[in-house]
């Protein structure tokens, strides 16, 4: 009897200290941007582009990009569709070359062993994506989730992350998306799902700061890639 009481007492412990997730968020879908590699190169190839030095271009962080483009460059809109895939581009060119943060991926390999699915959403070519994982030692980690062209990563990403929902027959408040650009994840907020959260995590390490994505009240807001680790428990098996 006193054996019996000893396991029951062992197994409670086991569930009050380490909790499992057995109803809440079982996928994670990250933006392939500055959530996981650092910015500073990119500002500064920006800032070269536009002929600003990349202390004034940083000022980014407290905008969405087309308010940056039109307002602090003078960008008229009808220059934006030109200037905007030249940034894209340059974006591209920077995921493909930096490395990612070591700290995220050490992350992102605990996150694996949880027991959750982790998905990148991005427009860059499968091909690409599946080399950058392979250099990056993320091989069967992480999956590629394509976003489709330019144009449907811009207006249509929020289409792209419902048809992953589907595929992966998931319902939104079982899928985490965190991202680092508050005017997108506004618009996945909102259009995900009209019935049910979507839960929604901002890196403030990325491309806007804290106070920014503070006013699109995300279901998460984190300093550090480590933060994950204690909002996401491990899943039930």
């Amino acid at each position: 009897m006193r054996i019996k009481k000893k396991l029951l007492v062992i197994i409670t412990c086991i569930f009050f200290f380490f909790p499992c997730n057995s109803d809440g968020i079982k996928h994670i879908i990250i933006d392939f941007s500055g959530v996981l590699r650092p910015l500073q190169t990119l500002f500064n190839s920006y800032a070269q582009e536009f002929g600003y030095t990349a202390e004034e271009f940083g000022s980014i962080t407290n905008k969405g990009m087309v308010e940056f483009l039109t307002k602090d460059l003078g960008v008229t809109k009808r220059q934006i569709g030109l200037k905007t895939v030249t940034l894209w581009r340059m974006a591209t060119n920077h995921i493909i070359e930096t490395p990612m943060h070591e700290d995220v991926k050490d992350v992102l390999h605990k996150l694996h062993r949880k027991g959750y699915g982790i998905s990148i959403l991005t427009s860059i070519k499968r091909e690409t994506v599946l080399t950058i994982l392979q250099r990056e030692g993320l091989t069967g980690i992480v999956e590629y989730a394509p976003a489709g062209n330019l144009v449907d990563s811009f207006l249509f990403r929020h289409v792209k992350i419902r048809q992953l929902l589907r595929k992966k027959k998931l319902q939104p408040h079982q899928v985490l998306y965190i991202g680092d650009e508050a005017s997108h994840m506004k618009i996945y907020q909102r259009k995900i799902s009209r019935k049910e959260e979507f839960p929604t995590c901002a890196a403030t390490w990325g491309m806007n700061s804290k106070e920014t994505l503070s006013k699109i009240e995300p279901t998460f807001i984190i300093d550090s890639p480590e933060e994950l680790l204690r909002i996401l428990p491990p899943l039930e098996v």
